[in-house]
């Protein structure tokens, strides 16, 4: 999560979007995957329904990290309000320094 968050602060999306793609790309790879073992499970292959299953487990997790990431994007400050507000907190020190020294 904290990687995807810094390509945000740092691309402001355009690398974001390049994660966005990637995991779109996973998630049809895992769909293909799940559709080719489905005959099989329908006939009751045990091996075929437990990979299934984890394809299933693993496409939740993608959905459920990405999800976060999006949540987590959103709520990121961006680096140069950062910046701004360790200036500010500079200056307000460097004030009452000031103002008792």
């Amino acid at each position: 999560h904290q990687f995807e968050r810094a390509l945000f602060v740092g691309s402001r999306g355009g690398v974001l979007s390049d994660v966005r793609g990637e995991r779109a790309l996973e998630l049809m790879r895992l769909d293909r995957l799940q559709a080719a073992a489905w005959p099989a499970v329908l006939k009751g292959d045990l091996r075929a329904i437990d990979t299934v299953v984890r394809i299933i487990s693993t496409r939740a997790k993608i959905r459920r990290d990405a999800d976060a990431a999006e949540r987590g994007a959103r709520q990121a400050t961006p680096v140069a309000e950062v910046s701004g507000i360790a200036d500010l907190t500079e200056r307000i020190a460097a004030r009452r320094g000031a103002a008792t020294g």
